[in-house]
């Protein structure tokens, strides 16, 4: 509800006695109702508020501007000030308002404060309840569309015209999951993985530029393994409708991820029985040649192995989740886990991009959330 809304509502006659400073005061939304005749109520205000007050506080001129400082400080939207005590509101309270830019509104005596509470928490309730039918609405729209077999870059692209917010989902070592309508630059892709990795707080804002990271799956998921949203634009400012947009993508990226990684997961007896094969020294015969092909590789290739570890044998897992990853940026690769370490089988690149630069360069980019750990 905004205050010019309220101002207009016949039934309650409200008076305005001061606009505020800004030309579109009165065009703010009202988030809450607050009645109190506290002289410094501030410690209860959260900001967005209609402070209502029948004025009981004030004893002397000076504690109109000891009060409404307070309730503009506190980031309140207008001030509604009763009649009844004194029969009209005081020039002082007026000119409080006028000095700290605060919208102020005369409630008269015949009009009770619950009437106009009712009003505002009234429209208010109505709208949140219209905003979680429409929410609910696009939820399902969005499930069909995976559910009818849209891609998660076609679902990304959707998600981005409807907002506006150019979308992409990288990985941990900055794979480009869906790369959005134009790949990132070297630099911005360090910088949005940087902050994804190192960040206290998720979601986060990428320093220096209008970006912003999403985790992908669980809080408890460490990060180094861990997909993301990139979303242009600083979440901060965006309003509701395009933050539960981007947070419901977000939440069936989740999805996607977890399916995908169980394909990953059922593929690992196959590759694991593949590397055992090469380990002990029986690359060459047939039943190797088939293990490759079925995980996806050509045995009549040149392949490179990886072997990836922590110091700490007990985090093989998460060496070869990052193994995986880092791996995927040179192809589809094998890996699983032989002899407590992460392996890796792969195609081996062509001469101007090889896979080892390849992995070392992914690797590299997620150095900063691996620290103090070092994977070998």
């Amino acid at each position: 509800m905004l205050l010019r809304d309220l101002l207009a509502h016949p039934a309650l006659g409200l008076r305005l006695l001061h606009a505020g400073s800004d030309p579109g005061a009165l065009d703010q939304p009202v988030r809450w109702v607050y009645t109190t005749d506290l002289i410094d109520p501030a410690r209860y205000l959260s900001g967005g508020e209609l402070v209502i007050s029948g004025l009981v506080w004030r004893r002397k001129p000076a504690d109109s501007e000891r009060f409404v400082a307070a309730v503009a400080g506190a980031g309140a939207v207008a001030l509604a000030a009763g009649e009844a005590v004194f029969h009209g509101i005081p020039d002082d309270l007026v000119e409080a308002c006028s000095r700290h830019g605060l919208p102020l509104l005369a409630v008269p005596e015949e009009v009770s404060f619950a009437a106009v509470t009712e009003l505002v928490v009234g429209a208010l309730t109505a709208a949140r309840g219209d905003r979680l039918a429409h929410t609910l609405g696009r939820q399902r729209q969005l499930l069909s569309a995976v559910a009818g077999g849209l891609g998660l870059d076609e679902l990304a692209a959707e998600v981005s015209a409807a907002t506006g917010v150019v979308i992409r989902v990288l990985s941990a070592t900055g794979r480009a999951v869906v790369p959005g309508p134009t790949p990132l630059t070297a630099d911005e892709l360090d910088a949005v993985v940087t902050t994804f990795l190192t960040a206290e707080r998720l979601p986060a804002v990428v320093p220096g530029i209008e970006r912003s990271v999403f985790p992908v799956g669980p809080a408890s998921e460490q990060r180094v393994t861990s997909w993301f949203v990139a979303a242009d634009g600083d979440c901060t400012t965006w309003d509701a409708e395009i933050g539960d947009t981007v947070g419901e993508l977000v939440a069936i990226t989740a999805l996607d991820r977890a399916r995908r990684s169980e394909r990953l997961r059922l593929a690992r007896e196959i590759t694991e029985d593949a590397i055992a094969l090469i380990a002990s020294g029986s690359a060459n015969r047939p039943e190797t040649a088939v293990r490759l092909r079925q995980a996806g590789l050509d045995p009549e290739g040149s392949l490179v192995v990886a072997v990836a570890g922590f110091a700490d044998a007990d985090r093989v897992d998460t060496a070869r989740s990052v193994l995986v990853d880092a791996a995927s940026h040179a192809g589809p690769p094998a890996v699983g886990v032989h002899d407590g370490l992460a392996v890796a089988l792969l195609p081996a690149g062509p001469p101007d991009a090889p896979t080892d630069a390849v992995i070392g360069a992914a690797l590299r980019r997620l150095g900063p959330g691996l620290a103090p750990d070092r994977l070998t």
